[in-house]
């Protein structure tokens, strides 16, 4: 039996799944915006141009959607001083951005500037979440990041802020010692307590370290030492660049950038686990989000932000793009978006014939079940409400919730909520241990629900 509770099930995985039926797991990539690239360089410090290795959070009390960036200037990095700095922009609509001055740090004389004094040397890599759990309002923001200053040298670091903008340094800084030069993220686990950043890790088997580990921590301020979570194997290249990593509904979902040596480009695939520590990836490896075409800001590498934001029933995931090789110092970065529909990263698919999926047994909680579906003309999807242990292949239903009684899907919604003879309301059911068997033909199921 698996705790479902009120919580939505994303379908990557089978932690919710006990068999499915002539069905196909499919990956959904994400339609590039037709705005194009919405950040590009259009200020002097802004080096190669905005990259997407920073955070894009929205402020609800203020309606805006707020986005910190990075750049990277070519000439500190061969003097090994302030390459990497990061920089902020915010936007009403999420396509038109505003870049305020907020004289906070100099360059060339001028502090009329958009660029945030944090590193002792550099921001490297950045990541920002907000955490309202947080009982300290000086730390309602955090940011983890690589930076290099004495004593220690190179490190991941630990900054925190009120606001987002007005940043101090943690005191006990590295949170992690060595040099982790990728996209990082910090996850705050409140069904475990736990934090994780996911990083580089200090030990590493062949010449290069582009593989994936994470550090934890129960109070965000002592950290276990880094552990190696993800490797390529006999399906991959040889380097995995890095992995910004989100929480969706309980799952841990990462942006995972595969890196080909030999083209010197970087292409996502999706990666999900629910621990953090053990995960699981597509087995035929689709490509998430590919590179753009020749010529565009996309065209050699891409890199997502941490986590998407939801506009209505879509999911905008911003990302940047690079329109050079890894190598070419003198490519030009920007950041677009990909949208996707709320909950569509994997769908379980039917074709003409149908196609069964059975949950694992879970305590029904609440009082309707939503489903967040697409049928194609002529396609539906059908539910019914199983005993924990059925006796045939048929199931045994509990009465009133077979399939003959529900009311058939034919639709596009991201939360049906399902029907049996014009009744949603399955609240005679509470408490009871249950399976959902939904039936599916020429249709896709991304997720489903228990909802009040």
């Amino acid at each position: 039996m698996v705790e479902v509770g009120l919580r939505k099930q994303l379908l990557m995985d089978d932690y919710a799944v006990e068999d499915v039926w002539k069905l196909r797991r499919t990956m959904h990539q994400p339609r590039r915006h037709p705005a194009g690239p919405v950040l590009v360089k259009d200020r002097p410090w802004e080096g190669l141009g905005p990259m997407m290795e920073g955070s894009v959070l929205r402020d609800e009390e203020r309606g805006v959607l707020r986005l910190w960036y990075e750049i990277f200037d070519a000439e500190g990095y061969r003097k090994r001083v302030g390459a990497y700095q990061a920089c902020y922009a915010e936007s009403r609509d999420g396509i038109h951005w505003d870049k305020p001055d907020l004289a906070q740090f100099e360059w060339q004389g001028s502090t009329a500037n958009n660029i945030l004094r944090i590193g002792s040397n550099r921001t490297q890599g950045f990541a920002i979440q907000r955490f309202d759990h947080v009982a300290d309002p000086d730390r309602r923001y955090w940011m983890v990041y690589c930076d290099s200053a004495k004593p220690y040298g190179s490190g991941l670091c630990l900054a925190f802020s009120p606001d987002g903008l007005g940043w101090t340094p943690y005191d006990g800084n590295p949170i992690a010692q060595g040099h982790s030069d990728t996209t990082h993220s910090l996850v705050w686990d409140g069904a475990h307590s736990i934090y994780t950043v996911f990083m580089r890790p200090p030990v590493y088997a062949g010449p290069w370290k582009r593989r994936i580990a994470r550090i934890t921590s129960e109070d965000g301020l002592a950290w276990s030492e880094p552990e190696t979570v993800l490797t390529p194997d006999e399906l991959d290249t040889p380097e995995m660049y890095g992995m910004p990593v989100s929480l969706h509904d309980g799952l841990y979902l990462g942006r995972l950038q595969i890196f080909s040596g030999d083209q010197e480009t970087i292409h996502l695939e999706l990666a999900w686990s629910r621990d953090g520590r053990h995960w699981h990836r597509h087995p035929e490896r689709p490509v998430w989000l590919p590179l753009g075409k020749p010529g565009a800001f996309d065209s050699h590498m891409v890199a997502a932000s941490p986590a998407p934001i939801r506009v209505g029933d879509e999911l905008w995931q911003y990302y940047g793009g690079w329109n050079g090789p890894h190598s070419e110092s003198a490519r030009d970065s920007a950041i677009g978006i990909g949208t996707l529909r709320l909950d569509g990263f994997v769908s379980r698919d039917a074709g003409e014939e149908e196609g069964v999926l059975l949950t694992r047994p879970f305590v029904l909680e609440g009082s309707g079940i939503e489903i967040n579906a697409a049928a194609q003309p002529g396609g539906f999807v059908a539910g019914e409400l199983w005993g924990p242990s059925p006796a045939r292949a048929e199931g045994d239903a509990f009465p009133g919730f077979s399939r003959a009684e529900c009311d058939t899907f034919g639709g596009d919604s991201s939360a049906h909520r399902l029907t049996w003879r014009g009744s949603a309301d399955v609240s005679s059911l509470r408490g009871r241990v249950a399976r959902l068997r939904l039936h599916l033909k020429q249709a896709s199921l991304y997720a489903f629900q228990v909802v009040q």
